[in-house]
């Protein structure tokens, strides 16, 4: 006998931040992801050109988050569900923080769990 899975209870679960993506110039890719809190590592290239072995151009940032749910909703006659978003520029210092020192981001996320920031 088949099993069958009931897709009605996945429609109220929202859709996950994809494990990497595109910002503002930016590539992330999730590294860490601890319930509602996520640790996104950030490339950026500072175009400095060298050639000396082990020394690299790409500078890498840890951004610290809670995530926020965007609630489904039409967008010029385009149906758009419930989601995880990334955060806006406006968020850092508030909700998302960010960090050269991988362990300084993974201690904040302790910390925000702790205290639900």
């Amino acid at each position: 006998m088949k099993e069958f899975i009931n897709h009605e209870d996945d429609r109220n679960e929202a859709r996950k931040l994809p494990l990497k993506l595109r910002k503002n110039g930016f590539s992330y890719t999730q590294i860490l992801c601890c319930g509602n809190y996520y640790i996104y590592e950030q490339d950026y290239n500072s175009g400095i050109e060298h050639n000396e072995p082990g020394i690299t151009s790409v500078i890498k940032y840890y951004e610290v988050f809670r995530v926020k749910i965007c609630p489904a909703k039409i967008i010029n006659g385009k149906p758009y569900p419930e989601r995880e978003v990334f955060p806006k520029n406006e968020d850092f210092g508030k909700t998302a923080f960010s960090f050269r020192d991988m362990g300084k981001a993974i201690d904040k996320l302790i910390e925000m769990r702790r205290h639900k920031k």
